[in-house]
């Protein structure tokens, strides 16, 4: 595919459109995507979403699968979820059938992908390459925008987080070394590298001066922060509200949400026993997990299953349509973010922006993007969460207020901001990085 006059923006969508997933960085592809194309086009500069097949970049022909993602239409608790995180778990100590299994899956992702007789993207001098999916997921990318590197386009890398390599623990080890080695490639090649941020941004810079040289000059490392205006779906609340089961909301006692795949560096282990603790000592609050079970929570999700709370008081439950997430958040007394470690927190940018009170774990990123509307506590501090919990009780419309005082960078401001940040640098290759040693 040639193109003649004009600046062109090449915008990696691979992993959004092989997956078809909801998760944040999807969210975050899409909704960047559908904002800074109009937002280019107004400049007079094309941006033409690509995707990577053996090597090359081909312009994206299924956008429905970029713009209409997977949905979840019911709802259903922990168990099948967790049969699943079992096998899973159980295939990882047989490493060849693991390997097998996986090759499937690549292949089952790479055929959606297949470009047929359309004819791979050739860049022109002044072109850029926006790297703005996750580019370690196997699907290629990395080998496709280092053949557009070579050809004289200039990278922009978007780095979500690089929670892989500061807190190894919480990963499967081949993750671990696919995203330092595909991190490392991407950064020898980029003239650009956003973080998003100011958190990210600053552990990138460490990192990179902890395994390789100084950062070389004219490799620009910035931040810009994500949107956090949420979608709007036709499902109404008194729809959704039908499909809870009983017991749930019904007697009016606090309920708490916790959102998001379950999986150790959440904190779900941590607020669990906390609230074992005050259910111990006859507290009704209750405790609504809304997500999929992740990995490395065996011991976790035996622990739920043997509460005698379990539906009850906790309530594990996943695969809800997006009307039934909302109606939770409206319902509940409050969100918990109970992270170790995150490289934004959209979710929580999300439900401040629809009043709900938040209880969040006190991390730096955390600070950054709420600075004192949630309610801290800190995990290392005995009796932390509690005091937390008592705060809302005590100072509840406070908090309330503060909560709706809160505002947020729309996902347009946060495409303009990021297509600012790219069209300030002049175009060029980055230098060759030494490759990174442990």
């Amino acid at each position: 595919m040639h193109h003649g006059g004009g600046l062109k923006i090449f915008l990696d969508v691979t992993e959004t459109v092989a997956n078809g997933l909801q998760t944040g960085i999807q969210r975050t592809v899409r909704q960047i995507s559908q904002h800074i194309i109009p937002l280019a086009a107004q400049r007079g500069i094309d941006v033409v979403p690509v995707v990577a097949h053996q090597g090359r970049y081909y312009a994206c022909t299924a956008l429905h699968r970029l713009y209409q993602p997977q949905r979840q239409t019911g709802a259903s608790t922990a168990p099948a979820a967790a049969f699943k995180a079992f096998i899973k778990n159980r295939l990882r100590r047989f490493p060849r059938l693991l390997a097998w299994a996986q090759g499937i899956y690549f292949y089952a992702r790479r055929s959606r992908l297949d470009p047929g007789q359309h004819e791979a993207i050739r860049s022109e001098p002044g072109d850029r390459l926006l790297l703005l999916d996750s580019c370690w997921g196997g699907g290629g990318s990395d080998r496709a925008a280092q053949y557009m590197f070579e050809h004289g386009c200039a990278i922009t890398l978007v780095v979500y987080d690089i929670i892989p390599l500061t807190h190894p623990q919480y990963y499967d080890a081949t993750l671990v070394r696919n995203f330092r080695q595909t991190l490392e490639k991407l950064l020898n090649i980029s003239s650009s590298v956003f973080a998003i941020s100011q958190f990210v941004a600053e552990s990138l810079r460490q990192w990179i001066h902890q395994v390789q040289a100084p950062q070389p000059e004219g490799v620009r490392l910035d931040y810009f922060h994500l949107g956090g205006d949420f979608d709007q779906h036709s499902t109404t609340p008194e729809a959704a509200s039908t499909a809870w089961p009983a017991g749930l909301w019904q007697d009016g006692s606090r309920v708490f949400l916790m959102l998001g795949t379950i999986e150790p560096r959440k904190g779900h282990d941590f607020v669990l026993h906390e609230f074992e603790r005050r259910w111990a000592e006859g507290s009704q609050d209750k405790l609504l997990w809304i997500g999929k079970v992740g990995w490395q929570v065996e011991a976790l999700m035996q622990q739920v299953h043997a509460s005698r709370h379990l539906h009850q008081q906790l309530w594990p439950m996943q695969g809800l349509s997006d009307a039934m997430v909302n109606d939770a958040i409206h319902r509940c007394t409050a969100i918990i973010f109970a992270s170790q470690v995150e490289g934004f927190g959209l979710p929580l940018v999300e439900a401040l922006q629809r009043g709900t009170p938040v209880l969040a774990h006190d991390i730096p990123v955390f600070r950054e993007i709420a600075a004192s509307v949630p309610v801290y506590f800190r995990s290392e501090e005995d009796g932390s969460l509690q005091r937390a919990l008592q705060e809302l009780a005590e100072h509840e419309t406070e908090v309330r207020a503060r909560t709706r005082a809160f505002q947020w960078l729309t996902w347009r401001d946060a495409a303009a901001v990021l297509l600012d940040k790219m069209l300030e640098q002049q175009p060029g290759q980055a230098p060759k990085r030494p490759t990174p040693t442990s």
